[in-house]
């Protein structure tokens, strides 16, 4: 079947309610802190990923999975407040999904997820809610993101779903999660920290590997998230390409730049940028992220970019 669309960037991933508890330091295991606030914002990858899209001038949509609880209600608004359209799948034996995130004073942070809802989201729903999404419009929908924080089996179908159609498939495999080999020969780009791109060389390649083998092995553009580094674009042919991060004066919380520069780097890719400039637009996006509390900079007090 054809399908023809416009524009825009579709993301199937995680949706959850944040906790974010603001400490001193991170507690040592066995160690009791005392919070000096907390609030409660929108969080999970997809989510965080499609209000970074929204963002940067994207038309995002986000297909995702949804407890029948209050938390769903305060999830939806935030994300219809940042213009993202929602297909979600309800699950009413399960809550929404929920994450509580510890942040010390540095802007280091510890991330604990209860999924709940997010694990009724299949390959068969997400499909079938993609193609809704997309069919009878006059919008095209070149750009498909996914995340590690679905299951596996739902990234291998949106793969093979944007190999079928010649649609852009961004992957960012975070957590590192086991798909399948034409998954990854799928990505365009892959995008990963330094952690991740490590652990997929040593699972996939052996433990002499480097991260740079990862893109010779899939035939695939590799991007490198590297912190306040900035960002390592690796093409097939290995040859590195470095985009150097803007200054940042003061870190808040370092949460969301991942997702930020996810997000940014669909859109523009999207909006038909090169990938360098896709990557530069992406780390500006995580340099603005870590200013603010919160993975997505949207809950019941929003973040401070002081």
């Amino acid at each position: 079947m054809a399908l023809i669309f416009g524009p825009a960037v579709v993301v199937v991933g995680s949706v959850n309610l944040d906790t974010t508890i603001r400490v001193a330091m991170l507690p040592l295991p066995g160690e009791t802190v005392l919070a000096a606030t907390h609030h409660h914002q929108l969080g999970g990858k997809g989510a965080n990923q499609a209000v970074a899209a929204a963002e940067a001038g994207a038309s995002v949509a986000i297909v995702c999975a949804l407890g029948d609880d209050r938390a769903a209600g305060q999830a939806l608004g935030w994300l219809r407040s940042r213009a993202v359209e929602v297909r979600p799948v309800r699950d009413r034996t399960r809550p929404t999904g929920r994450a509580w995130v510890m942040v010390g004073a540095d802007g280091e942070n510890a991330i604990v997820v209860d999924p709940g809802a997010n694990v009724a989201l299949t390959a068969d729903l997400a499909i079938a809610a993609v193609l809704d999404e997309m069919r009878g419009r006059a919008r095209a929908v070149p750009t498909l993101v996914v995340q590690g924080e679905v299951a596996p089996a739902v990234v291998d179908a949106v793969a093979a779903f944007a190999r079928e159609h010649g649609l852009r498939f961004v992957l960012n495999l975070a957590p590192v999660i086991e798909v399948g080999e034409a998954t990854l020969r799928t990505a365009a780009p892959l995008i990963v920290n330094e952690g991740e791109a490590t652990a997929l060389a040593r699972r996939h390649l052996g433990a002499d590997s480097r991260p740079a083998d990862l893109a010779r092995r899939w035939g695939i553009d590799v991007i490198i998230t590297l912190g306040a580094e900035g960002a390592a674009i690796i093409p097939p042919d290995g040859e590195i390409r470095r985009v150097l991060a803007p200054p940042v004066d003061v870190v808040v919380d370092t949460s969301g730049a991942g997702d930020a520069f996810v997000g940014a780097v669909a859109a523009a890719l999207s909006q038909g940028l090169s990938l360098d400039e896709a990557a530069e637009n992406g780390v500006a996006a995580g340099a603005r992220a870590v200013r603010r509390w919160g993975a997505s900079g949207i809950g019941d007090e929003q973040g401070s970019n002081r």
